[in-house]
């Protein structure tokens, strides 16, 4: 018999949050020297910051994007991408996105759908249920029970000119520094490669900075030297 999606969340519902959080990840505060895994299932739009309050007037706990695991379908189980968010205090919250690949169907494991759970320490203390991924990020705040949840205002900076022509047929691309003069990006260019490309705001001229079997955050301080910068998502 084949377990659904569902099925799945259910029991890991009932199961130690233990399960949730990324053992290696730090606390919200430290999370600057920090670089988590990225995962190659869908909605990688989700690896941001939130908000939980736990009731009205309550002092907000920031929850920060720790880490992630893929599960490809098998006989048993359909396929679905993990991701663990950690904040102060022991809270921590997993979002769990189905792979669209399962045998009935299920509007659960559709990969614009995420489960929400929240923990505190070891302890599951809340389901938000199915929720669609765009309503996640919107910013606006989602309530069960005396309980938000809301994504914090992270506005990625547009660069049109540069967004539409550092493109890759292989995957995605981030954009990970903006100075005032160019524009990073982290670019998926093969099936085991990735780059880091850059993009002149003036001249529009794409440049490949660091080319590897795959590269890191880390590798961004380079470009920063000396440089006064926009926006930078790998300090997160």
């Amino acid at each position: 018999m084949k377990i659904t999606l569902a099925a799945l969340v259910a029991a890991l519902a009932a199961a130690p949050a233990a399960a949730a959080t990324a053992q290696d990840a730090p606390q919200a505060k430290a999370v600057g020297t920090y670089t988590p895994k990225k995962c190659e299932g869908p909605g990688w739009e989700l690896e941001t910051v939130y908000q939980l309050t736990l009731k009205k007037g309550a002092q907000p706990v920031i929850l920060v994007y720790s880490g992630c695991r893929d599960e490809d379908r098998d006989d048993l189980v359909a396929g679905y991408t993990e991701r663990d968010f950690q904040g102060d205090d022991g809270y921590g919250m997993a979002l769990i996105t189905g792979h669209g690949d399962g045998a009935y169907n299920n509007p659960s494991e559709s990969p614009k759908v995420s489960h929400v759970l929240i923990a505190k320490g070891k302890t599951w203390i809340a389901d938000f249920g199915d929720i669609e991924n765009a309503k996640i990020t919107s910013q606006g705040e989602i309530a069960k029970g005396e309980m938000t949840l809301q994504a914090v205002n992270h506005a990625i900076p547009s660069v049109p000119k540069c967004d539409a022509d550092v493109q890759s047929p292989y995957g995605r691309t981030d954009l990970w520094l903006l100075t005032k003069k160019k524009a990073y990006y982290y670019v998926e260019s093969c099936d085991i490669c990735e780059e880091i490309d850059s993009c002149d705001l003036q001249t529009g001229k794409i440049k490949v900075e660091v080319a590897a079997h795959q590269v890191s955050c880390g590798e961004i301080s380079r470009f920063t030297a000396g440089e006064e910068i926009v926006y930078q998502s790998c300090d997160r």
